[in-house]
């Protein structure tokens, strides 16, 4: 384990920077082509889509269980069907999207949702269309991220990443030079995470041996290959999916509803520099997910824990110095990418070094707990979280400004998350059979795969 997670940092040394340059040269161009303000509006735009990762249903957790549990070489019927079925779900969700976008803009109520931040664009409406029909797109190229991971191929999934980084900025760049609409900046990003989600989704269909473009066909083929139900784990991470970032990434909406622009455009910058920094963290922690899952098969609970409880302590300490650099650089930084409009208090600073600390521990955890009861308990805590810390976000906007609703969710993530996890795992982590084949006897769509080996862990 201590070695996947060592491969997973190393190619996030490389990627992380060029990520966070990048990000940094673009909002440092459209700055100073756009104006603080009418930047500062557009990115509450496409922060949006932040608040719908559950956009796509929730496939991801069976994908990623169901690929890592298999046996390496092998080439299942039922994960194929897992896959289209999963691609389907993608391709109803991108529609509801593009759909709901539509929907808003004929009833006319985009100008309320964003709130202040409307005040700064000319045609709101036209501009959030056009960014949630690029993110439709964006959604139904996302299996392959999901299969990437599941095959062991993370790091495959960070460098695709970095490059459609690498080509915003060229866009932004083009943007610029030749003077576009601000409806240009706003798709920018969304442009090239798709085509790289294309890309990565072509990738694991040639390494995993179920082709992609064979995929998307049998998507409209349900007489041939019928739809099978994954709602067993992807009920509850839709859950979780949906109610976690509302409460996470809608610090923004808050602001522009209950606190001053000055406030919002402070957050802005300051979150630009959290963003690449938590995708760093994420991306390399997310390679824990189908070694767990995998070794969960293979081996007992009491090995798998062991692990587990080493690698908890280990990513508490590096999230711990990872949080404090991010505290120290962050203020300096969104001076500079700000053009000296706006300034990030250490009071907001240090909310966003919390913010990465508590998420950063739970992570493991979250990873770990994936089979279809514990992700029944997960969803049922990240519920609570909500609708406790929801109300506890606007009030702290209304009194403390910005960095109010970003120490509200730390706290929220350790006392809902992290706390309760822990306490799980006391009370339901017993051994459990291992068949002489190697298939663990356990709940959960990764539990029912046979797999004669896995990964070495330790």
């Amino acid at each position: 384990m201590r070695r996947l997670l060592v491969s997973n940092l190393a190619v996030r040394a490389i990627t992380t920077p060029i990520a966070l340059v990048s990000g940094l040269v673009s909002a440092w161009l459209a700055v100073g082509y756009l104006g603080a303000e009418l930047y500062a509006s557009i990115i509450l735009i496409t922060t949006l889509s932040q608040l719908l990762p559950f956009a796509d249903m929730g496939v991801g957790a069976a994908v990623i269980n169901e690929v890592a549990a298999q046996r390496k070489g092998d080439r299942s019927q039922h994960v194929y069907r897992v896959l289209v079925s999963a691609q389907r779900i993608l391709l109803v969700a991108g529609a509801a999207i593009i759909l709901a976008a539509i929907l808003l803009a004929i009833i006319g109520i985009w100008p309320i949702v964003l709130g202040s931040g409307s005040k700064f664009l000319n045609d709101p409406t036209l501009l959030a269309i056009a960014f949630f029909g690029m993110f439709s797109a964006f959604i139904f190229f996302q299996l392959g991220y999901r299969v990437l991971t599941g095959i062991g191929k993370n790091q495959v999934g960070s460098l695709l990443s970095c490059g459609a980084s690498i080509l915003s900025v060229l866009l932004i760049w083009g943007g610029v030079a030749l003077e576009l609409a601000p409806v240009w900046f706003v798709m920018a990003q969304t442009i090239s995470a798709a085509i790289f989600a294309l890309v990565a989704s072509l990738l694991a269909g040639k390494w995993s041996g179920y082709s992609y473009i064979g995929i998307v066909i049998d998507i409209f083929r349900p007489r041939t290959v019928k739809q099978i139900s994954i709602r067993g784990s992807a009920l509850p991470m839709l859950v979780i999916m949906a109610a976690l970032p509302a409460l996470l990434f809608g610090h923004k909406l808050i602001l522009s509803h209950v606190s001053s622009s000055n406030q919002l455009v402070a957050y802005t910058f300051a979150s630009q520099i959290y963003a690449p920094a938590w995708a760093a963290v994420s991306g390399t922690l997310l390679a824990l997910w189908p070694a767990f899952a995998a070794a969960r098969s293979v081996s007992s609970s009491r090995d798998t824990l062991r692990v587990l409880r080493r690698t908890l302590v280990l990513v508490a300490s590096a999230s711990a110095l990872a949080s404090l650099a991010l505290v120290l650089v962050l203020p300096s930084a969104a001076l500079l990418i700000g053009h000296g409009q706006t300034s990030v208090s250490w009071w907001l600073a240090g909310g966003f070094g919390a913010l990465i600390f508590a998420q950063s521990a739970f992570y493991p955890l979250g990873v770990y707990l994936t089979r279809d009861r514990e992700l029944r308990f997960q969803a049922i805590c990240v519920a609570l979280m909500l609708v406790v810390g929801l109300p506890a976000c606007i009030g702290a906007a209304k009194l403390w400004g910005a960095p109010g609703p970003v120490w509200v969710s730390a706290v929220s993530i350790l006392t809902f998350q992290l706390v309760p996890a822990l306490i799980f795992l006391s009370r339901n982590g017993k051994p459990v059979v291992v068949d002489d084949d190697g298939a663990a006897r356990g709940t959960g769509i990764a539990s029912e795969t046979r797999v004669a080996n896995g990964p070495t862990i330790g």
